[in-house]
C-alpha cells in the first residue's frame, strides 16, 4: 500500500529502476515512466526555490486530540499516542521483511524519536506512476487523479453530502461533488492514460508537486466501477537516494535508507508514486471473507501496509484507530491471493492491515510492535475518513514535518 505501490498489494513508493522500468513487487509488470498524458496546467503554481534544510529541533509527538490518556480506558488494549491499539503478543518481536521475506532482524523505529531531516532540493518536481487496483479490477484508464496539500486539504463539510442519495452510487457522486466544491484547487489534477508497455493498468503524469510538505491524494472514477480512494501521508523529500530500493523491497544485505523521495532519470529529477483504487466489486466481496457481511452505508475503511524507517515492510505490528469501525483484519502471506486470515492480530510479512465499516470524520490511527521489550510506535497518523470511500495510510516512518489539518 505505498511510494510506493500504494495499497493492500503494493506500496506508495514503486519507482523506475531504470529510465524506463518501474520496480515492483511479486506479481506487478513494468511501465514506461516516460508516458506523459495531456493535461490542464497545475492548479497551483510552486516556486522553484530551494526548500530549508533546517528541520529545527526535534519534538515529541502530540497525541492524539481528544483521545485516551490511559490504558484504562482501552478495553483488552494500551493507550499509545491517544489511540486505543490492541498489543501484539509480548514474546512475538517486530521483524522487517524483504521482497516478502521475512528477515531475522529487527525493524528501524528510531525516527519517531529523531525523524530524517528535511533534504536541500527542489521546491518542485514532476511526478509519475501508475494506478494499480487491489483485489477485483479492469483498466485503470480514464480515472480522476488529484493531489491536495494535506494543511489545506479538507473535506469535513461533506460528511453529510450524501444524506439524501438513494443508493450507494448516488451517494458517491454527492459526495465527490462537495469535495470539488470545498476544495477547489488541488495542487494537481490530471486523467489516468493507457501506459506504453503495461495493459493492465493506467499511467498518471503531473509536471509539477510540491516537496518538503504532506500531500493527500485522491482518485476517483465512474461510481459504479470504482469507489472513490483517498492517499494519505504522500511526502516527497527533495533528494535523490542511490542505490535506491522500493518501500518493502531491501538490497540483498537487508538495508535501506528510503529518506530520499527522487529518482534521477536522464537530467530530470522525478517522483514515481503507484497509486491504488478499489473498484465496487472488491469493496463489497472482500467484507465477508473478513467476516462482516458488508460495510455500512455512510461509513468508510482505511487500509494500508505497515514500514519501517527505512522503508521495509514490518511484520507482527497491531493497529489501531480513535473511533474504531466493525473489523480490524490483517492477513495471509500468499502475494497472488492476499486475503483476510481470522485469528490474526498482528500484521505479515506484507504489513498489510485493514479497518473496516468506519465512522466518518476526522481519525487517527496508530501501529505499535514490541522491539527489545518495548512498546514502540511503528505508524501514527491524522487523517480523515469519507462515507463510501476507502482511505489508504502506509507512509513509512515519521516525516521531517509535521503539519496540524485544518479539520
Amino acid at each position: 500500500m505505498h511510494s510506493r505501490a500504494s495499497g493492500l498489494g503494493t506500496i506508495p513508493l514503486w519507482w523506475v529502476v531504470a529510465a524506463v522500468l518501474f520496480a515492483s513487487c511479486g506479481e506487478k509488470g513494468a511501465s514506461d515512466p516516460g508516458a506523459r498524458p495531456d493535461e490542464t496546467p497545475d492548479a497551483a503554481a510552486v516556486d522553484a526555490a530551494p526548500v530549508t534544510t533546517d528541520a529545527g529541533p526535534v519534538t515529541a509527538l502530540e497525541p492524539y486530540p481528544g483521545g485516551c490518556t490511559s490504558d484504562g480506558e482501552c478495553q483488552n488494549g494500551a493507550c499509545h499516542l491517544g489511540i486505543c491499539v490492541a498489543v501484539p503478543p509480548r514474546d512475538l518481536e517486530a521483524r522487517f521483511a524483504c521482497d516478502e521475506a521475512l528477515v531475522e532482524a529487527t525493524p528501524d523505529l528510531d525516527c519517531w524519536d529523531s525523524p530524517a531531516p528535511l533534504a536541500d532540493g527542489p521546491a518542485a518536481v514532476p511526478a509519475r506512476g501508475v494506478v494499480e487496483f487491489f483485489g477485483d479490477g479492469s483498466l485503470t484508464v480514464g480515472l480522476r487523479v488529484r493531489f491536495y496539500d494535506y494543511a489545506s486539504f479538507d473535506p469535513s463539510p461533506c460528511v453529510d453530502a450524501s444524506a439524501s442519495a438513494r443508493d450507494v452510487f448516488e451517494a458517491r457522486r454527492l459526495v465527490e461533488a462537495c469535495v470539488d466544491e470545498a476544495n477547489p484547487n488541488p495542487l494537481a489534477d490530471t486523467t489516468t492514460v493507457a501506459c506504453a508497455d503495461r495493459d493492465d493498468v493506467g499511467c498518471y503524469a503531473v509536471e509539477s508537486l510540491p516537496t518538503g510538505r504532506p500531500l493527500v491524494v485522491r482518485i476517483w472514477g465512474e461510481e459504479q466501477t470504482w469507489v472513490p480512494t483517498y492517499e494519505y501521508g504522500v511526502f516527497i523529500n527533495p533528494c535523490v537516494e542511490e542505490p535506491w530500493s522500493a518501500s518493502g523491497t531491501c538490497p540483498a544485505d537487508g538495508s535501506s535508507t528510503n529518506h530520499c523521495s527522487l529518482r534521477q532519470v536522464g537530467d530530470e529529477a522525478v517522483y514515481y508514486d503507484d497509486l491504488t483504487i478499489i473498484s465496487t466489486q472488491t469493496y463489497q466481496t472482500f467484507p465477508p471473507t473478513a467476516g462482516i457481511g458488508r460495510i455500512e452505508r455512510g461509513e468508510g475503511t482505511i487500509a494500508g501496509r505497515q514500514f519501517d524507517c527505512a522503508g521495509r515492510s514490518v511484520a507482527f505490528a497491531s493497529v489501531g484507530v480513535h473511533r474504531s469501525g466493525r473489523k480490524t483484519t490483517y492477513f495471509n502471506d500468499d502475494p497472488d491471493n492476499i486475503l483476510p486470515q481470522p485469528g490474526l492480530l498482528q500484521t505479515n510479512v506484507r504489513g498489510t492491515y485493514a479497518e473496516l465499516s468506519l465512522p466518518t470524520g476526522p481519525q487517527g490511527i496508530v501501529s505499535v510492535a514490541w522491539l527489545a521489550g518495548r512498546l514502540r510506535t511503528v505508524n501514527f497518523r491524522r487523517l480523515f475518513v469519507l462515507p463510501d470511500s476507502v482511505t489508504f495510510v502506509n507512509t513509512p516512518g515519521r516525516l521531517p514535518v509535521e503539519t496540524e489539518p485544518p479539520y
